[in-house]
């Protein structure tokens, strides 16, 4: 007698597989095109809604064309391109790793530093993505901060000192750093760096901004600057 589990596995094949035929053959016995354009049926409704339009159930997008023949397109396009990628992954991992380990050797070693750069690119991409949102964001809202609190007359000196804290101690980090891993050693410099970011951020995440709901008020130069330019 199968259990819950087993029956649940062979749903969940059951429904895989039936997405995949219906991606592989669904574009083939749909009557529309999936870029077909038709702006008097633009944005109809599901099959659910009374507006719904005959013969395209899930609607249709903003061009008019058919919901479910893009989706099966899409979804066809997006599985023919996971399959060769997965296939030629495979195909040229497993050529590799025979070559490597008939070889050996310089190869070996070679094919090694390949695996160990190709599994941490994801993390990789992840970090780059992270990076770039947060300084993002930390950039827009200290600087609306900065030019919120700043008299007109100041926004000036108020840049240019905080572009020489920011930008100018970074010649002198190199220096240093360069200095550290001559000493200690490179890795040990890196986990330092790495320690020095996180507590660079403890000034933001112990400060007020977080209980902030409005920006602070301009100061009274800014504010009497401003009526006085109306």
């Amino acid at each position: 007698m199968s259990r819950p589990r087993d029956l649940g596995l062979w749903l969940s094949l059951g429904t895989l597989a039936a997405i995949t035929l219906a991606c592989f053959l669904g574009p083939a016995l749909l009557p529309d095109d999936a870029g077909q354009q038709a702006l008097s049926e633009r944005l109809r409704p599901p099959f659910w809604s009374p507006d719904a339009l005959a013969g395209s159930p899930l609607g249709t997008d903003a061009f008019g064309r058919d919901m479910l023949s893009r989706t099966l397109e899409g979804g066809r396009v997006s599985l023919e391109v996971g399959f060769g990628a997965a296939t030629g992954a495979v195909l040229i991992g497993t050529l590799l790793g025979v070559l490597a380990g008939f070889w050996g050797g310089w190869l070996d070693k070679l094919v090694m530093a390949l695996a160990d750069v190709w599994l941490a690119f994801p993390f990789l991409v992840i970090q780059f993505f992270l990076m770039s949102f947060t300084v993002l964001l930390y950039n827009i809202t200290q600087v609306t901060f900065r030019q919120r609190i700043t008299p007109p007359r100041l926004l000036g000196r108020m840049n240019a000192s905080v572009r020489f804290v920011v930008w100018g101690v970074m010649p002198i980090a190199a220096l240093l750093a360069g200095a550290l891993g001559t000493w200690i050693g490179v890795v040990p410099t890196l986990w330092i760096a790495a320690v020095g970011e996180l507590l660079a951020g403890l000034f933001v995440i112990t400060g007020p901004f977080w209980s902030m709901r409005e920006l602070p008020e301009a100061h009274a130069e800014h504010t009497q600057a401003g009526e006085e330019s109306r």
